[in-house]
């Protein structure tokens, strides 16, 4: 049961973070079109955030941060990231950076093998569900006006009312999942399996 409550959460985590990412993907250059940036630019700062978020991630798990916090940091990150204006686009691309391995890790630690992908699959609904609905909102009376700022401030007030939801969600799994590893760890010394070294 307790395995089952873990799957729900990091289900749960993937599918709102990652609909939150893709309706700031979708989202991103419609907001900046009147502003007229070189996009190749832009494109190219976020995935220079995207790969020092990864690399950071890497750095860390290293010197013994555990993935379930870092999961806890990244969703922190994009929530203040899309309350906080400035700067929120560049930010938003380094937690993803950071949260695609710890989702991937944990993940494989929490989903059995046999079912990963179905189960990875099933979580990828709500997720479609709720960047399909955040994409087709209109916001005032002018159906066509799809790209107002007006729309996206909507829209990015609800992806920051969902990573704050995301944020509850990732310390609930946090703490369980701590609960769980030490768990099996207590078992494996009680019946003298070899302990697998993760710290928590």
């Amino acid at each position: 049961m307790n395995d089952d409550k873990l799957l729900l959460y990091l289900g749960i985590i993937q599918s709102v973070f990652e609909a939150v990412m893709y309706t700031f993907i979708f989202s991103w250059t419609p907001i900046l079109t009147n502003l007229k940036p070189p996009l190749g630019i832009v494109f190219s700062l976020f995935m220079i955030a995207l790969m020092i978020g990864s690399k950071l991630y890497a750095v860390l798990i290293s010197n013994r941060y555990q993935p379930q916090n870092l999961l806890t940091f990244a969703s922190i990150l994009a929530a203040f990231a899309f309350i906080t204006v400035s700067l929120s686009l560049t930010t938003i691309e380094f937690s993803i950076g950071m949260y695609f391995p710890a989702i991937g890790y944990l993940r494989g630690r929490v989903v059995p093998e046999e079912c990963r992908a179905t189960l990875t699959n099933w979580f990828r609904v709500p997720m479609n569900l709720i960047t399909c609905l955040s994409l087709t909102l209109k916001h005032g009376n002018k159906h066509n006006e799809i790209t107002t700022l007006k729309k996206f401030q909507f829209v990015f007030c609800l992806c920051s009312i969902l990573l704050l939801i995301t944020v509850s969600v990732t310390w609930i799994f946090s703490k369980k999942y701590v609960r769980k590893v030490l768990q099996d760890e207590l078992s494996d010394v009680r019946t003298g399996k070899v302990q697998s070294g993760e710290t928590v």
